[in-house]
């Protein structure tokens, strides 16, 4: 058995399913060792024997540090058990202490890193009566919180102004699972509108929330982390840098709940971007299983999502809007399922199938369903040249400086597979028919999607609403004619064709326009 399996071995045996005080009803493991619950009352950084409880000796604590503690200090360590010079005998420091704060709190200022978090099931809530506790690094800390154990949690804190090359929270090394980040404001103030010094940002971290690797599986609560409900901006890299950390579920909490975080943009739509990627995913198959739902995603100069490597995964409802790249960018990927998300005003293509290698299919198998794709300074979707058996199907295509879709990615027109030839009114509305022009094999599945479309300069359809579809087969009669009736009424319309075997599926650009209206070019959007 390998390390990494017998971590999880140990991890799935070791660790039982009771809540912590303040947790919020879970499906994840936690620690057999029931642990203390600390109350810092000290907003200042020290590490002395005084009559306050600081943030530093509680986490020393949680970390096994013995003491000896005044009596005023004692009173604040729940849970513990000591001796007759108040060092720690049990109770606490071995796992699943909770750390919260004197409600009155409102900041700590850090002089130097805090201790590492190496015990599991650890939690630190911020809550407090001015919302979360802010943990201000002051420009001269590198580092707010480190994991190094299983099943700790992180919770309403705010924590700001780490500098260097350093990280708000970071996940040390791959050997931990169960991390939970919800309800925070990472590298941002809550209510900051920009990322300069009017908003309280002094520093700005390198990476917000940066995974470097885990053990996590595919199982209930059994994840490397669940990011949710967060602020996180102000990055001078990405917001969340995924690296090598597999099963990672942003927007979605350990019940399986789902909660977006705002990245790159406040909950008001200000912008509080990250200089490089919203979240980034890198690379190869130690990420599998990555998930994105329902998370605002903007204003990041470079793209909202890039994900790169081959990897399984989806992306899901997510709004990914006014970023300097592209909204969302698949690198070398496969199997990524990208669900109802809404990419618009990118300053490149809304969803981007890259590709770095020439050799065919290192970007393949990624299905895009759904969603709206508007505005972007590319095309809706673009796919490289060496991508393929990507498909979509029931997306919306409109007002792109580009084509709607572009295959070869290369901004002109491709043959037309499939075209739109009579539009005859009926009864039920439009009576649409056309013919698929490529070659029918047995066995395959040829299926044609109908969309009502706003017309662009090249007489190319970006597609805006989806009508309906209609499957062509093999038939001994050479007949390749499809018909789809719209319920309402004759319009100018555009078709893709999708092409099924039982080994992989391709789909096709939108076909040239046909119907009423179809001369009223559409006039590229001009991003600001």
């Amino acid at each position: 058995m390998t390390l990494r399996g017998l971590k999880n071995t140990v991890t799935c045996l070791l660790l039982a399913g009771a809540l912590l005080p303040g947790q919020r009803p879970a499906a994840s493991l936690r620690a057999s060792v029931a642990g203390g619950v600390f109350v810092v009352n000290d907003a200042t950084d020290a590490d002395t024997r005084d009559s306050v409880l600081s943030l530093r000796e509680a986490m020393n604590v949680a970390a096994g540090a013995t003491g000896p503690f005044t009596p005023q200090e004692r009173s604040q360590l729940g849970g513990c058990a000591f001796n007759a010079i108040g060092e720690i005998t049990s109770g606490c420091g071995a796992g699943g202490d909770t750390i919260t704060f004197s409600p009155p709190l409102t900041q700590i200022i850090l002089t130097s890193n805090l201790p590492q978090i190496i015990k599991d099931g650890v939690t630190i809530n911020g809550a407090v009566s001015a919302g979360t506790i802010i943990i201000n690094a002051n420009a001269a800390v590198n580092f707010g919180f480190r994991v190094n154990a299983n099943q700790v949690t992180l919770t309403d804190l705010t924590i700001v102004n780490t500098s260097g090359t350093g990280n708000p929270i970071r996940l040390e090394n791959n050997l931990w699972m169960g991390l939970q980040i919800y309800n925070s404001y990472i590298g941002v103030l809550p209510g900051s509108t920009s990322c300069d010094g009017a908003s309280g940002i002094t520093s700005r971290p390198y990476v917000a929330v940066l995974l470097l690797g885990g053990s996590g599986m595919a199982g209930a609560g059994l994840g490397t982390a669940y990011i949710d409900n967060n602020v996180i901006g102000c990055a001078v890299n990405d917001g969340i840098s995924n690296q090598e950390a597999p099963y990672v579920y942003v927007g979605r909490n350990v019940a399986g709940g789902s909660a977006g975080n705002w990245i790159g943009v406040s909950r008001g739509g200000s912008n509080i971007g990250n200089n490089g990627k919203g979240i980034a995913v890198c690379c190869g198959s130690t990420t599998t299983g990555f998930q994105a739902q329902g998370n605002h995603i903007a204003f990041n100069r470079l793209h909202g999502v890039e994900v790169q490597g081959p990897l399984e995964g989806a992306l899901t409802d997510n709004d990914v809007f006014d970023n300097g790249g592209a909204g969302i960018r698949l690198i070398d990927s496969r199997a990524i399922m990208l669900t109802n998300n809404l990419a618009h005003a990118n300053g490149s293509s809304g969803i981007w199938l890259h590709q770095t290698s020439s050799t065919p299919g290192q970007t393949s198998d990624n299905k895009i369903v759904g969603g709206a794709y508007f505005r972007n300074g590319a095309a809706g979707i673009s796919e490289h040249a060496n991508a393929n058996a990507n498909t979509w199907s029931q997306i919306s295509a409109y007002a792109n400086q580009g084509l709607g879709i572009d295959k070869q990615d290369n901004g002109t027109p491709d043959l037309p597979q499939v075209t739109v030839n009579s539009i005859t009114p009926v009864a039920q509305g439009a009576q649409v028919s056309g013919t698929v022009t490529s070659d029918i094999l047995i066995g395959n599945t040829y299926r044609v999607e109908l969309y009502r479309i706003d017309p662009d300069p090249s007489g190319k359809g970006e597609g805006r609403s989806y009508v309906g579809s209609a499957d062509v087969m093999w038939n001994i009669a050479g007949n390749k004619q499809w018909l789809i009736v719209d319920p309402s009424g004759p319009g100018c319309y555009s078709a893709t064709l999708t092409e099924s075997s039982f080994i992989s599926s391709v789909s096709s650009e939108f076909s040239p326009n046909l119907g009423t209206r179809c001369a009223a070019a559409h006039l590229p959007f001009v991003l600001r």
